[in-house]
């Protein structure tokens, strides 16, 4: 395998993963890195608005549709099950240096936990559980980074992943 940096992000609703993956990305890609964020969500990916070409096609049949504006290329694609869908997307991580995963959707990578004063407990599996990101200066059964480390816990994540 080529070695590459692949983290979820885990943590309630409204703790900050979307603004620690933002983060990361910057700092990353700062350092000329090739950074892949997933989304994991429980609803439908929308491409445009129903009624809308891309949304027809879709409802047509076809397996794939796509929308291209210019340098970007947005697609969704029709999987058999959430299995297909998982192991098409490994399939890309190689052409990237990080994988950012927002949520639970691959349990068998390592775990950054954002905590919000207000929902401190752990989602993240236990034994999947790299590293806590928190101002909270409580104990945690991983190493704590806050909100102000990041060159810390980028650093953290390279070494995690061996690099």
């Amino acid at each position: 395998m080529i070695a590459m940096i692949v983290f979820a992000v885990s943590g309630w609703s409204g703790a900050g993963k979307t603004r620690l993956i933002t983060e990361l990305i910057k700092a990353f890609r700062s350092r000329g890195l090739r950074v892949l964020a997933v989304k994991h969500t429980g609803h439908s990916a929308q491409l445009e608005p129903e009624a809308k070409d891309s949304r027809t096609f879709l409802e047509a049949g076809a397996n794939s549709a796509a929308v291209l504006s210019g340098a970007e290329l947005m697609q969704v694609r029709r999987c058999t099950d959430a299995a297909e869908a998982a192991r098409l997307l490994r399939n890309q991580w190689t052409a990237y240096d990080v994988v950012l995963l927002e949520g639970r959707a691959f349990t068998d990578v390592p775990f950054l936990e954002v905590l919000s004063e207000d929902r401190p407990e752990i989602r993240a599996p236990g034994e999947r559980l790299a590293a806590v990101i928190s101002d909270r200066q409580d104990d945690f059964p991983r190493p704590r980074f806050g909100w102000n480390d990041m060159d810390r816990l980028t650093r953290f994540m390279e070494e995690y992943n061996g690099l």
